[in-house]
């Protein structure tokens, strides 16, 4: 496409979306400022806003190059990174949006939308850009595909969300029953360590690596006290292992998780290396029996279901 044809589009689509501005000069004024421009919905278009977390449930990605490509069909999407989406669809859409994911905004409500040429993240990467730019004057969303989309990923987000919850649940549950201690139970997350590890994991999904990420924080926050209050216990190879994990879990802890997905299956790798390094010292010594806790094992066993 010439630069003169494209500059053409950009400008028929740029009077589009003016058209719905009260105020066009001042919207158009915004923009070549680089800020968005306030429009009011209802006129030329209403707007479906999701949150982020749902998005990238629905896209199965916490990228945001995913989520704009498993977008792209639908229509024009704008991004708000990391807390918002905002698709604009049909004028009408926001009255009927009863019941579905998102919420529906129309008559009476704004929406920040960018210059049509602002299609990646600015440097703040919290300012409102393009993750679907319009490619037509017109052309919105499809209400009905949006919504089957966006289903999908509600039912995707509950699963996670019981996952999360079964395993705070049991975490929970073994930081506080005498049974549950971790010096008698390291074989759970032993095996949740064991299984972060495994060679399949490379080829893992970016949320499923993510998750096990965080799981295997939330086992480190249970077992970091344990090992630092027995600092001078350790016997043998654990003498030497358990210093090092302590300061390599608190590194670990302290980076973020990664968007990019060989670099969260690395930092997974990481964390599960060192969570069950910690695990290992606290297995039951000198051949100690297990004590069985009725509730540790049920919850243990929802954890297993839940996966």
């Amino acid at each position: 496409m010439s630069p003169t044809v494209q500059h053409r589009e950009l400008s028929e689509i740029a009077c589009w979306l003016l058209s719905a501005a009260e105020e066009p000069d001042q919207a158009h004024h915004d923009w070549d400022g680089g800020i968005p421009a306030l429009l009011p919905l209802g006129g030329a278009f209403d707007a479906v806003k999701v949150p982020a977390g749902l998005v990238h449930a629905t896209v199965d990605s916490r990228s945001l190059s995913d989520a704009a490509a498993a977008l792209s069909q639908l229509g024009p999407v704008i991004c708000e990174p990391h807390r918002w989406y905002y698709a604009l669809v049909p004028v009408g859409t926001a009255a009927a949006w009863i019941d579905r994911q998102g919420v529906g905004l129309g008559s009476g409500t704004w929406c920040a939308v960018p210059r049509p040429d602002c299609t990646v993240p600015v440097d703040d990467r919290r300012r409102p850009y393009w993750a679907v730019p319009p490619d037509t004057p017109g052309r919105l969303c499809d209400p009905e595909a949006l919504a089957a989309l966006l289903q999908a990923g509600g039912e995707r987000l509950e699963v996670v969300e019981r996952r999360e919850t079964a395993h705070r649940v049991l975490l929970d549950h073994m930081q506080t029953c005498t049974t549950c201690s971790m010096e008698r139970n390291v074989a759970a997350i032993a095996d949740d360590c064991d299984a972060a590890l495994a060679p399949h994991q490379s080829t893992a999904s970016h949320a499923s690596l993510t998750d096990r990420a965080n799981l295997m924080r939330r086992h480190l926050a249970v077992l970091i006290p344990i090992a630092e209050a027995q600092r001078g216990e350790y016997e043998g190879r654990d003498r030497a292992l358990v210093p090092g994990a302590l300061r390599d879990a608190e590194q670990l802890l302290a980076v973020a998780p990664q968007e990019d997905r060989i670099r969260a299956w690395v930092q997974l790798r990481a964390l599960a290396r060192v969570a069950r390094i910690l695990a290992q010292a606290h297995r039951p010594r000198y051949n100690q029996p297990m004590s069985v806790c009725e509730t540790g094992a049920a919850l243990r066993l929802t954890v297993r279901m839940a996966r």
